[in-house]
């Protein structure tokens, strides 16, 4: 029974995984064609002026110098170059592979509480009240973790600052569409 849905779930985190990585090799794959492009060109023009200074003017014995190639120079030309701008996917794909490991942590920890909670209450272990208490509380003390966090390591304090802010949005919601708890204005506050 839970076979199927851990082999679901490892299939999912796979194609993460790889879409994360085809994403990191075509972003180096352009890279590296954008500095071999440059390198082509700056040695076509370089055996260019060296075969125009090599050969013997009619007009002129004397032959223009080629100034050196500053690297400073040579580095701006290529990161200020033709660079397009990042789409949503990319910039999403770039922000899930820094500290992926702990952000896919912080879901699993989500998806687990999840569980948990949805166990506990078709066992009737905890009343509705007791459910939207045990729901804020939780939140709101994950949501100071990451606050705490923040000073120290701000990757992982904003990853847990953002987990406690979705615990508590789902709570005030469940605790208004399915316990009628709150009137729309007092869960909006």
């Amino acid at each position: 029974m839970y076979t199927k849905g851990y082999m679901e779930f490892i299939t999912v985190v796979l194609c993460i995984i790889s879409i994360m990585l085809w994403s990191r090799v075509s972003s180096l794959r352009t890279r590296l064609e954008h500095m071999e492009r440059y390198l082509a060109d700056a040695t076509k023009n370089i055996t260019r002026a060296e075969s125009v200074a090599q050969a013997p003017s009619a007009t002129a014995s004397t032959t223009v110098p080629i100034p050196p190639v500053d690297a400073q120079t040579a580095l701006q030309s290529v990161h200020m170059s033709e660079a397009p701008e990042p789409n949503i996917l990319a910039s999403f794909l770039a922000w899930l592979a820094t500290d992926w490991l702990m952000k896919l942590g912080g879901f699993l920890v989500i998806l687990g509480l999840g569980w948990f909670v949805s166990f506990a209450f078709a066992n009737q272990w905890i009343g509705p009240m007791g459910r939207i208490a045990l729901g804020l509380v939780v939140g709101a003390g994950v949501l100071v973790l990451g606050r705490y966090r923040l000073g120290a390591y701000i990757t992982q304090g904003a990853v847990l600052m953002f987990v406690g802010a979705t615990g508590i949005v789902l709570t005030l919601y469940a605790a208004r569409e399915v316990y009628d708890f709150f009137s729309p204005a007092s869960a909006l506050i």
